[in-house]
């Protein structure tokens, strides 16, 4: 891992500050992505590894609202217990147009994966998280648990890392890949959605 859950707990009253704008912006370029995308469900369920203070989450809710989305059920994953405080007061005070329930969860995304068998999830999301993961234990377990043919997958990874050519060696046959300033993304981003 290259940052603790105790840099994390340390930082959490200025995460917003931080790394806030930054999350939006990564959202957003995975966002263009789904413009086009037909939308035939009317409710989602959305896992977020490394879910943070869910800074940006207001934002895809408000997104995929206006795609005729009436219900969403989210999973926030983040093992900073100082940092699903944050997102719990942020998703307690944010009021959507939608049917919204969220669920949070304080352990790290291994844990996470080794408690569920599969990942029954529309969407799984991960903002400039997974390079701080146990890699070893992660990549193939989630590549095993996830269906590309169903789910969207949207991961950005911070391209400076020093675990960054051994997650695109797992990823770049997988996924699309698009590299920026800060960050690579890999994402599924399926053309069509059936009920």
């Amino acid at each position: 891992m290259e940052l603790s859950d105790d840099y994390y707990n340390s930082i959490s009253l200025g995460y917003d500050e931080l790394y806030g704008e930054e999350q939006i912006q990564k959202l957003d370029f995975f966002l263009n992505k789904l413009s086009d995308l037909k939308y035939k469900k009317s409710s989602l369920k959305i896992l977020d590894f490394g879910c943070g203070s869910c800074v940006a989450i207001p934002y895809l809710i408000d997104f995929l609202s206006k795609k005729s989305i009436t219900k969403i059920e989210y999973v926030g994953v983040d093992n900073s217990k100082s940092l699903i405080e944050l997102a719990k007061q942020r998703l307690e005070n944010v009021i959507f147009e939608i049917d919204f329930s969220y669920k949070l969860e304080l352990m790290d995304a291994v844990e996470f994966l080794n408690k569920n068998k599969t990942l029954n999830y529309d969407i799984i999301i991960s903002l400039t998280a997974i390079q701080n993961f146990d890699l070893e234990n992660f990549i193939e377990d989630f590549l095993n648990k996830i269906n590309l043919k169903k789910q969207i997958i949207l991961l950005s990874i911070l391209n400076r890392s020093q675990t960054i050519d051994y997650i695109r060696n797992f990823f770049i046959d997988v996924f699309e890949m698009d590299s920026g300033i800060k960050d690579d993304y890999f994402y599924n981003c399926i053309t069509d959605w059936s009920q």
